[in-house]
């Protein structure tokens, strides 16, 4: 896959996302069917689980009535949001 990108005709190995995970390494070079499949579920499982740790809405402590768009506390996030929004209209 390598020396075809190379020569560029990737585009006649018939799938350009297979070999872009070949060419930054998540899957092994070995031709082994079983163990592409067993590195892509790893991956998979990996990004799932760094995915629910980064979830905000799993975080029991986000008072409701401070972390709402229409609180009008100031140090409310989504106020942030609305300056940035008031800002880019004026800019445009």
């Amino acid at each position: 896959y390598k020396e075809l990108a190379a020569k560029g005709e990737l585009l006649k190995t018939g799938s350009r996302t297979f070999s872009w995970r070949l060419f930054l390494g998540l899957i092994p070079e070995e031709k082994s069917y079983i163990k592409w499949i067993e590195a892509i579920r790893a991956e998979r499982q990996a990004f799932y689980k760094k995915s629910e740790e980064l979830r905000i809405t799993k975080n029991k402590d986000l008072d409701p009535n401070h972390f709402n768009p229409l609180a009008a506390t100031k140090d409310n996030p989504w106020s942030d949001l609305f300056k940035d929004k008031e800002i880019r209209e004026l800019i445009t």
